[in-house]
Order: structure tokens, then C-alpha cells, then sequence
């Protein structure tokens, strides 16, 4: 479990958070967590050996090296493997170099937008029509979208796949469902209750869990309070970079599950080929993403509030993903219908329906920032 710091804004901003995901993901610690995560790594294992046999390749953030590696693996003429990562760019080298891959395997250093000419020079020093056949990118972050990284990938695919070529993934969804998880609340609040040194510091423990959950928390957890809805349906082969960034979306929640009502939990689905997909959602194997847990503010009337099946949640979900960050914004409503009284037939013959509680309204603010 971990809470991550609100995002920046800006340009200037904007390109020192990109300096700070280097120093993410050019540490190899941070590799070996994506390469360990076996649903995505498998994932695109099988994609890519289906998909790249004879085929010109490009990946846009190759990090370790591992997929253009695969590429290569399945028969691929010619990869060219982006990193923006210089240190990252180094081990990828190594690693395609140490798999006898290099014959095949360009890695080139830099943004794709600003190592356009170079990769173009490369297709033209292999005979090519500066167009390739297959795009692959891990450009999925938190809540699918809050790397930034989709923008890169687009300009990609507009410059340098041709008509009928394959992107991988394919097809993206970003999905949510209200939640219960009182274990984390628990946990996050225990320490100031439990008289430490014989002082009893239990009048902070609604404070520090408000301080905590400002931020989105990233965790698995293990109830959701309704079915799944969909808030966004990306595909990969036209969708714009604005698709991505900035979204306000509405959402409408039956609950079938009664419990104390804590946020939402939000995931996504890729659909890498047809047939070939995985789910970051509660109902799967974890991932390294987990699920990105808004919680409502806990001052507010409607965080803990129980609900009951036979409920719904309305609302909008709106977000801005300003380089490695976003800023999230969540509102919406809770209606209490009472439904059927399982004793309404023992009621007076003439009485008065029972009027149902009062909706309950939220809004929440919060942002996350990968560095």
C-alpha cells in the first residue's frame, strides 16, 4: 500500500517530472516490480510472439529491453526500441546485446518526439519505407492514464505506423466501483489509539487518516460494493492525446453488497490482441498497479455511510493528467430507496409509506503524482 503526492502543473513542471519517473524507472528495482507482475508481463510475451513475426517493430519506453527483446524472439525484422531513460537506455543496450538480439534491436536514447529523425534514419538504413507494422507500449499507469506517457505514444502511431498495423494494446477501459475497506482504515488509525509510551494519542487518529487519505491509495482491495462500470472505453488506434488527459465522466452505481461506503476504486483492462488481455480489477490475480482507492473525505457525511442493496451512487468522475500526475475530482450522490419491507405486509392497512432517507452528497479533490 502507498498514498502518492499531488502532481504539478505547467510546463517547466511538467518537464521536471519527467526527469523525476527517470530516476524511477531507471532504477532496476523498479524494473524487477513490472517484470515480477507475470499477468502483464505474460500478456505481452503472447501478444507479441503472435503479432510481430515478420513484422518492423517499434516500442515506444522500452525500459529493460525485455519486449523488443521478445520481438526479436518471434521472428521480428528489425526492432526499434525508445527510451527516454539515458541510464535505462544503457541496461536495455546490455540486456539485447547479452541475447544475442543486437543484429535486430536498435535502442535509441531520447523522447520519441525529439528522436524522430533517428529512428526514421534507422528505417531508411534498413531498406524500409519509414513505416512499421507493429507499435508496442507499457504506457499504462494508475487509473490507466496517470504516467502521461499516451501522448508519446500517439505521436507515434500517427507518424510512423502504417494503415492496418498493429498497436499493442489495443484496446484500454478504465472501470470503477464504490468500496468498502475498513481493514486499511484499521490500519491506518490503530497506531494513534494504542496509548503509545502509556499517552493517549487517540484525539490525532482522525486527523492522520484524513492527512492520508488526500491522496489516491494504491492497494488491492478485496470488496467492491457494485458491479463494475465502465468510464471510459480508449481505443488505442485513434484516440487523441486530449482523450487521455482530460476526462468527465458520469457514473451510476447499483449496490449489491451492503456495507459502510468508503470511495472508489478504479482499474483498467487492456486488450492487448484479440483474445489476449488482463485485468488490473479486485476479481483478478493483483498486478503491480493494484487498484487507485479515492476515498471520500472522512469528515464528510457520506464517508462510512452504510449502504444497502437496493441503493445507487450517481456522479461524475473528472480528471487532468498533467505530466507524471493527475488531479482528480469526484462528486455524486447516494439515494437510500428503502425497497420492500420484509415486514410491510404485518404494516397497518392504511398507513403511510415510509418516506427513504435523505440523499447523501460528495465531492472530493485529489491529485497524485508519480514522483
Amino acid at each position: 500500500m502507498h498514498s502518492l503526492a499531488p502532481g504539478s502543473d505547467g510546463q517547466q513542471e511538467e518537464h521536471g517530472d519527467q526527469e523525476g519517473e527517470f530516476e524511477s524507472y531507471s532504477n532496476l528495482g523498479t524494473q524487477r516490480e513490472m517484470l515480477e507482475d507475470e499477468v502483464r508481463t505474460k500478456a505481452f510475451r503472447d501478444a507479441i510472439f503472435q503479432a510481430c513475426q515478420g513484422q518492423v517493430v517499434l516500442e515506444v519506453g522500452c525500459g529493460t529491453g525485455i519486449l523488443a527483446v521478445f520481438a526479436a524472439q518471434a521472428g521480428a525484422l528489425k526492432v526499434i526500441a525508445v527510451e527516454a531513460s539515458p541510464d535505462m537506455a544503457e541496461h536495455a543496450q546490455e540486456v539485447v546485446e547479452h541475447n544475442g538480439c543486437a543484429e535486430v534491436v536498435s535502442v535509441v536514447t531520447g523522447y520519441v518526439e525529439d528522436v524522430a529523425e533517428e529512428v526514421d534514419t534507422l528505417l531508411e538504413e534498413a531498406n524500409l519505407d519509414l513505416k512499421v507494422g507493429v507499435l508496442i507500449s507499457e504506457w499504462m499507469g494508475f487509473m490507466l492514464v496517470c504516467e502521461g506517457m499516451f501522448p508519446s505514444v500517439a505521436f507515434a502511431r500517427d507518424r510512423w505506423l502504417m494503415e492496418g498495423g498493429c498497436m499493442i494494446p489495443q484496446v484500454c477501459k478504465v472501470c470503477a466501483a464504490p468500496f468498502s475497506h475498513q481493514q486499511l482504515i484499521d490500519r491506518m488509525t490503530e497506531y494513534w489509539k494504542s496509548r503509545p509510551y502509556g499517552v493517549d494519542l487517540s484525539c490525532l487518529a482522525c486527523e492522520a487518516l484524513s492527512q492520508f487519505l488526500t491522496q489516491p491509495v494504491i492497494e488491492v482491495v478485496h470488496e467492491t460494493l457494485a458491479p463494475a462500470t465502465e468510464l471510459l472505453i480508449l481505443d488505442c488506434s485513434k484516440a487523441t492525446a486530449e482523450d487521455v488527459e482530460d476526462q468527465c465522466v458520469s457514473f451510476e452505481c447499483s449496490i449489491s453488497q451492503a456495507g459502510p461506503f468508503h470511495g472508489f476504486a478504479v482499474w483498467f483492462t487492456c486488450e492487448l490482441l484479440p483474445g489476449i488481455s488482463f485485468s488490473t480489477g479486485p476479481e483478478t490475480v493483483p498486478t503491480h498497479w493494484s487498484q487507485t482507492l479515492l476515498f471520500l473525505s472522512p469528515g464528510s457525511e457520506a464517508f462510512s455511510l452504510g449502504v444497502l442493496p437496493g441503493n445507487s451512487i450517481r456522479g461524475e468522475l473528472y480528471w487532468a493528467v498533467r505530466g507524471g500526475g493527475i488531479i482528480v475530482k469526484l462528486l455524486g450522490t447516494v439515494f437510500r430507496e428503502t425497497g420492500n419491507d420484509e415486514n410491510e405486509s404485518d404494516a397497518e392497512p392504511f398507513a403511510l409509506p415510509s418516506r427513504p432517507p435523505a440523499p447523501i452528497q460528495f465531492e472530493r479533490l485529489l491529485g497524485m503524482s508519480l514522483l
